[in-house]
């Protein structure tokens, strides 16, 4: 899965949200690109998007 991310501006944004969705049950394989403005991931269950959304807005990030 891939979602757009606003807001990310360095490196720490990205760690920011990498720890965000790793507090998602189920998420694996997670890669945030800072440059194209997007994190895609892989999920070994069901993941509910409004529950990653949520992570990563709880970060300081919006989700589009």
């Amino acid at each position: 899965m891939e979602i757009r991310v606003e807001g990310m501006k360095c490196q720490g944004c990205v760690e920011g949200v990498t720890n965000a969705l790793k507090s998602v049950p189920g998420i694996d394989d997670i890669d945030v690109s800072l440059e194209e403005g997007k994190a895609s991931f892989t999920s070994s269950e069901t993941v509910n998007l409004s529950q990653v959304s949520e992570a990563v807005s709880k970060a300081g990030f919006k989700v589009k």
